[in-house]
């Protein structure tokens, strides 16, 4: 099973106030000014973000169970996960990129983009922090025509 990626955390930018749609020219212009660059995620909870990856692409190979993702996923989301599973067993998933941003002191949003034969796949996490301890609030594995829930 190939899974030893590196751990790629790119710098996004972050605006100091909301946008309005007023066009794309002042949207630009507005973007430029007030651009600044997004506080990098906390250590732990970067351990967690790598942990929830590892998860994702061991049930992505079919080395674990869907169903341990349960806790995460709707039946629904666990079943089509499932025949996704068998339909691509044997391919050898790989993380390409895993994008982590901290919206506030204990929220942390992130992206997980996979590799697999024929395609690519994401899923998206929350990290939260309470009384000092990382969790995984929320983790949808996107797959291809899929929409995922609220």
């Amino acid at each position: 099973m190939e899974f030893t990626p590196p751990l790629i955390i790119h710098t996004m930018c972050a605006h100091d106030e909301r946008l309005s749609m007023h066009g794309w020219d002042q949207l630009a212009e507005l973007g430029q000014e007030t651009a600044r660059q997004a506080d990098p995620a906390p250590a732990p909870a970067q351990a967690i973000a790598t942990n929830a990856a590892r998860l994702v692409a061991e049930t992505l190979t079919g080395h674990r169970d869907p169903k341990q993702l349960r806790q995460w996923l709707s039946a629904a989301e666990c079943e089509r996960l499932m025949a996704w599973t068998q339909a691509h067993r044997g391919e050898r998933i790989r993380l390409n990129r895993m994008n982590l941003i901290e919206v506030s002191p204990e929220r942390v949003e992130g992206q997980l983009h996979f590799d697999y034969g024929r395609g690519r796949l994401c899923a998206t996490l929350c990290l939260v922090s309470r009384a000092g301890r990382w969790s995984c609030r929320q983790l949808n594995v996107l797959l291809p025509g899929a929409v995922p829930h609220p």
